[in-house]
């Protein structure tokens, strides 16, 4: 009986943490026809998918239009936190993309090599001299560590400082 107790009680505070924290996921994606909506998930299906979606910032917007052009948001979320929105992108050719409340971009995943253009010169620099002809396949910005995290196509992780000098293979 006490058992039951804690699960029960444990399953409520699960429920409210979960449920106390503002978030909206819309899916456009023109080959479904269905529209499914929760307390914390509002899905809407857009035949237009494209990058000028309304609700995302401009900022989004023009770095969307800018790196991605002719390429078809197929879900973004937008979440609210202590820190205002963060939105993550996923695009129609699996790159996947998080921007902070300002739009500008924490994460970038693209499984086929992020573009040149938005890596930082020193990391593009240190990855071609020692890792040739090997892509990055994601970076991510952590503020509060003041590190950029590289990962290899390869598999090997690397860290560097914000000004893009490196750190350290993480293992």
């Amino acid at each position: 009986m006490k058992n039951l107790k804690l699960a029960t009680l444990s399953l409520l505070m699960g429920t409210f943490v979960f449920t106390s924290c503002e978030k909206k996921v819309v899916l456009q994606n023109p080959a479904e026809n269905n529209t499914t909506a929760s307390k914390t998930e509002v899905v809407t299906p857009n035949p237009e998918a494209n990058n000028v979606d309304q609700n995302l910032p401009p900022q989004v917007k023009t770095f969307l239009n800018e790196h991605y052009a002719g390429i078809a948001i197929s879900k973004h979320e937008t979440k609210t936190n202590a820190k205002g929105k963060q939105y993550e992108v996923q695009l129609n050719n699996g790159v996947e993309i998080e921007f902070d409340n300002d739009g500008n971009w924490k994460g970038i995943k693209d499984n086929n090599g992020v573009p040149d253009i938005l890596i930082p010169t020193k990391i593009k620099e240190y990855v071609n001299k020692n890792y040739k002809d090997i892509k990055i396949k994601s970076l991510e910005k952590k503020s509060d560590k003041n590190i950029i995290k590289a990962d290899l196509l390869n598999g090997v992780d690397l860290e560097f400082d914000m000004q893009g000098n490196f750190l350290m293979i993480d293992l």
